[in-house]
C-alpha cells in the first residue's frame, strides 16, 4: 500500500473513532409549524419553529420578525406534543438563563433548544460585601469589624458544607480571635448557578459563645450574586 493511500486510510479510520457531534434541532415541518404556531396564535410565516431531536415530542418557537408581522410576543415558548398529537405551552421566558431543573423540561432537550441551561457543576456562596460568587472561599466578611477566616472546608458541593476557621474581631475597643465551625446549607438557583444561602456560625468553646453569644446563629440570607 502507498503512502498516499495508506494515509487516507487513517484518516477515514479517525473520523469513524471521532463521536459525531450533538444532535441539534431541526426545522420544523410545515405541519409541526402550523400546529405550534396555533399555540402561540402566530401564523406560521410569522414564526420560527424548530423541534427537538433528542425528543420530538418538544418545540421551540418564537416570533420571527419580518415584514407585514407585527410582534405579538416577547421572548420564546415551549410547546409539547401529547399522546394524541395536540401541541401545548410547557414553558416560556424571555431568555434561556434558568437552570434547567427549575422548569418542566427535560434538561438535554432544554440545553438543546436554547429554552434553559445546564445546572453549574460546582456550588458557589455569595460574598455579601462585593456581591461575587466565591468557591470554597478561605475568607468571608462578617461585619463591619470582623471576618471569618481562614476557612477550611469539607463536604463542599455537598447539600450541606462545614468549615473550620476562627471570627476575627477587631475594633477600638475590643480585639479578640475564637475558633469558630460553619455550616453552608438551603442550596438554592440563582440562574443556572448553584448557591449556598444559608450561612450559620457556631463557637467551638462554650466560654467564647457567653462572651459574645449575638454572634452565634444563622448569619442572614444569602443573595444571589450580583
Amino acid at each position: 500500500m502507498n503512502s498516499k493511500l495508506s494515509a487516507a486510510v487513517f484518516c477515514a479510520a479517525i473520523l469513524v473513532a471521532v463521536p459525531s457531534a450533538a444532535n441539534a434541532a431541526r426545522s420544523a415541518t410545515e405541519a409541526e409549524k402550523a400546529a405550534v404556531s396555533a399555540v402561540y396564535e402566530t401564523a406560521p410565516e410569522c414564526s420560527k419553529v424548530v423541534v427537538s431531536e433528542r425528543s420530538d415530542r418538544y418545540a421551540r418557537w418564537h416570533f420571527a420578525i419580518s415584514e407585514g408581522c407585527e410582534p405579538t410576543a416577547d421572548g420564546f415558548g415551549i410547546a409539547r406534543r401529547d399522546d394524541a398529537g395536540r401541541w401545548r405551552n410547557v414553558y416560556q421566558a424571555s431568555e434561556g438563563s434558568d437552570a434547567c431543573p427549575t422548569t418542566p423540561l427535560p434538561t438535554e432537550v432544554g440545553v438543546e433548544l436554547r429554552a434553559c441551561s445546564r445546572p453549574s457543576r460546582h456550588l458557589y456562596i455569595t460574598n455579601f460585601a462585593t456581591g461575587r460568587a466565591l468557591f470554597k472561599p478561605r475568607r468571608l466578611p462578617h461585619g463591619a469589624h470582623s471576618f471569618l477566616g481562614p476557612l477550611r472546608w469539607r463536604g463542599w458541593d455537598r447539600s450541606v458544607a462545614t468549615a473550620s476557621g476562627f471570627l476575627d474581631y477587631s475594633d477600638r475597643t475590643a480585639s479578640f480571635k475564637y475558633p469558630i465551625r460553619l455550616r453552608a446549607s438551603r442550596v438554592r438557583f440563582c440562574g443556572a448557578r448553584r448557591i449556598y444561602t444559608r450561612l450559620t456560625l457556631r463557637f467551638v468553646r462554650s466560654a467564647d459563645r457567653r462572651r459574645v453569644p449575638h454572634f452565634e446563629g444563622r448569619l442572614g440570607t444569602l443573595e444571589c450574586p450580583g
